[in-house]
């Protein structure tokens, strides 16, 4: 009786032999083939399994974010005088309408937030006729860490020129501590369109990672927020200490990067024809 071909179990129980009583090499191959294929097979499902498994974990008990979570720069300064805000390219900003008093290893210093949100005198949003507006922007050189409220270079510029000039100027000082280029290329748009400056000084002086302030709720949220909106965070250059990739990478989420989707190059082309 002729077995059909298709009939693996029957061509198992009877190979084809040749007139030696030998499996023929067609056979032979035909089998080691089907054997590699079933051991791949096995192999793929269970490298598919475990990638399960470990994604199942890694949901499960928040491993990758306790990772991330001790890579990320925090700073625990002057918190009472700053909040959190729910905006993923800002991250925190000045309280409004509050003040504090702080001391540093030079000296105590007071610190008092207007109803806008910024380090300065009471503003009107509305501009008087004639008032020529000049909103300074920054990190902590401009927003004035460690000294009084008076000793801020703006509030010091604004005296020079009432002094100086015959115009009327106003000088207002959007300096928030920690801020990097990408922080503050968000408030000089703010300072055009909110507050309708006549010119903004950009101080460029943090090129780091963005900063969170200790006890900020649900960060993890900022990671999706961000990614859902466009906005790059990992930096073509890092300037932090050495380590290994995944560090360097997860330290740069907030990086500086974001400033190309945020208009970095402008700001800073624009920074450098002006002349204090």
């Amino acid at each position: 009786m002729t077995l059909p071909v298709w009939d693996d179990y029957a061509l198992f129980i009877n190979p084809p032999t040749d007139p030696g009583g030998a499996a023929t090499p067609s056979f032979r191959l035909r089998v080691r083939t089907q054997r590699s294929l079933f051991r791949f097979a096995a192999f793929g499902g269970a490298v598919l399994a475990a990638c399960v498994a470990a994604e199942t974990a890694v949901r499960a008990l928040d491993l990758d974010w306790r990772i991330i979570d001790r890579m990320l720069p925090y700073t625990d300064k002057e918190l009472q005088t700053h909040e959190p805000v729910d905006d993923a390219r800002l991250i925190y900003r000045l309280r409004p309408s509050s003040e504090a008093d702080y001391t540093q290893d030079y000296g105590p210093f007071h610190v008092t937030i207007n109803r806008l949100g910024w380090r300065d005198r009471e503003r009107q949003v509305e501009k008087s006729p004639g008032v020529f507006r000049i909103a300074c922007v920054g990190g902590s050189n401009v927003y004035g860490a460690g000294v009084n409220d008076s000793e801020t270079w703006p509030a010091a510029l604004e005296r020079i020129l009432a002094r100086r000039a015959e115009a009327t100027y106003e000088v207002w000082n959007l300096g928030v501590s920690g801020y990097n280029a990408a922080q503050m290329t968000v408030v000089g748009e703010q300072a055009i369109a909110e507050y309708h400056a006549d010119l903004v000084l950009y101080s460029f002086s943090n090129t780091g990672p963005r900063f969170f302030l200790a006890g900020t709720p649900d960060i993890p949220s900022y990671f999706q927020r961000t990614q859902a909106s466009g906005l790059k965070f990992f930096p073509r250059k890092f300037s932090g200490r050495p380590g290994f990739s995944l560090r360097r990478r997860a330290v740069g989420l907030f990086g500086t990067s974001a400033c190309t989707a945020t208009g970095w190059p402008a700001a800073r082309r624009a920074s450098r024809k002006i002349t204090i």
